[in-house]
């Protein structure tokens, strides 16, 4: 019988497996294949990184929200800004436009009563016609202008 064979009847002395590998030799569970526990443990925590980042989305949306109604609200007060700025310009310049128009129109009216040589009654309705004529294209630009403000206050009142 061989020395390093056990006798029948008798038990093998069995020693507890290292669990810890010697030195050189790979643990079980450093297989490539198989996770190791930091691994589990780097993804927990990666896991619960990206749920805080996703639970901070509606906190993060509600901070936008209240930057763009924020920002909204001071383009509404200076398109309103504008639109009254416009108002009073295209107010102040429609007054004289008007007196310049009228006294426009009373000196073609004096020139047409006299019996004035067709020299002369060009001379003084050529550059009546052609004062007339600024006056009210000067006039639809101040129309345009309004026009495009009033487009702009439609715009601010959409919503």
């Amino acid at each position: 019988m061989a020395a390093d064979q056990p006798v029948l009847g008798q038990r093998e002395a069995r020693r507890p497996a290292n669990p810890l590998p010697s030195e050189g030799a790979s643990a079980p569970w450093a297989a490539s294949d198989r996770p190791r526990p930091s691994d589990a443990t780097e993804a927990g925590v990666r896991l619960h990184a990206a749920l805080a980042d996703v639970e901070a989305i509606p906190r993060t949306l509600q901070a936008h929200d209240d930057e763009i109604r924020a920002a909204l609200i001071v383009l509404r007060q200076a398109i309103r800004a504008q639109d009254d700025f416009l108002h009073a310009v295209a107010h102040d310049l429609r007054n004289p436009l008007a007196a310049i128009r009228g006294q426009v129109q009373l000196l073609q009216r004096r020139a047409g009563r006299f019996d004035l040589p067709s020299i002369e009654a060009e001379r003084l309705v050529g550059p009546l016609v052609a004062i007339d004529g600024a006056v009210s294209r000067t006039a639809e630009l101040i129309d345009h202008l309004l026009d495009a403000s009033w487009r702009l206050g439609d715009l601010d009142d959409s919503d």
